[in-house]
């Protein structure tokens, strides 16, 4: 299973099979949504011409971006797609989903990238070996739960120290206000901070995510394509 993870980890995830050609654009795109993340966050408190001026700039640079990001993606999927399968064109079920890079096609190159490893290396080839599939199906989702366990302790920790201490400053806040004047004012605005905070925090979780590609998801998702390929093998020799 080692094995299986590691051939994974440095040919069957999306670092390999797309972004490690295109990683000078993608670089600029996430570098252009922290920029984005970063003015959004400070525009609230000072309402600075010059700063919705460039926030402005930055998210246009962002949708820009992100548009190329995602048609080189599609670009080098449809040829890694069209190579691995040695055809000359798609078929019109391939284009299905082909908005984004995350979609079909991704996910049969993946599933076939592993399934030649299975042959090649674990002799795993037919119907007659799906006990074998099975058990590394339930050893994968194993170890995929053991380490979501670890991640989730971590976020968990980091919104249970929050919640209190937030609810804590508000109380000694009102409680040492003097004058109440511009108190509302201060309170949304220091709100609108927090929750841009937040928000870029989750949304940069998620790329860092997309990009590290954790341990429990490279489980879950060897879990999943070996699911697909034990049905294929099923229905091929039916």
């Amino acid at each position: 299973m080692d094995e299986l993870y590691y051939f994974y980890r440095m040919k069957v995830n999306s670092n390999q099979v797309i972004f490690k050609d295109i990683k000078n654009l993608y670089g600029a795109f996430l570098l252009s949504f922290l920029v984005f993340a970063f003015l959004l966050m400070i525009i609230v408190p000072t309402k600075s011409l010059p700063l919705i001026f460039a926030i402005i700039l930055s998210a246009i640079s962002f949708i820009i971006l992100g548009y190329f990001t995602n048609k080189r993606a599609k670009e080098k999927l449809i040829t890694g797609y069209k190579n691995l399968y040695n055809k000359d064109a798609l078929d019109d079920f391939d284009y299905i989903g082909v908005f984004y890079w995350n979609n079909n096609l991704f996910k049969k190159i993946q599933k076939e990238l592993l399934k030649k490893q299975l042959e090649d290396q674990l002799n795993i080839n037919s119907k007659d070996d799906i006990d074998k599939i099975e058990k590394l199906i339930k050893f994968s989702y194993r170890r995929a739960k053991t380490n979501k366990s670890f991640n989730g302790i971590k976020i968990g920790g980091i919104m249970a120290i929050l919640a209190p201490v937030w609810s804590q400053y508000f109380a000694w806040f009102y409680t040492r206000i003097v004058n109440f004047e511009g108190v509302t004012e201060i309170t949304l605005n220091i709100s609108s901070i927090l929750i841009s905070l937040f928000g870029m925090i989750m949304l940069l979780s998620i790329i860092v995510n997309e990009i590290c590609n954790n341990k429990s998801l490279r489980y879950r998702n060897i879990g999943r394509l070996l699911e697909e390929i034990s049905v294929d093998y099923i229905i091929n020799e039916t």
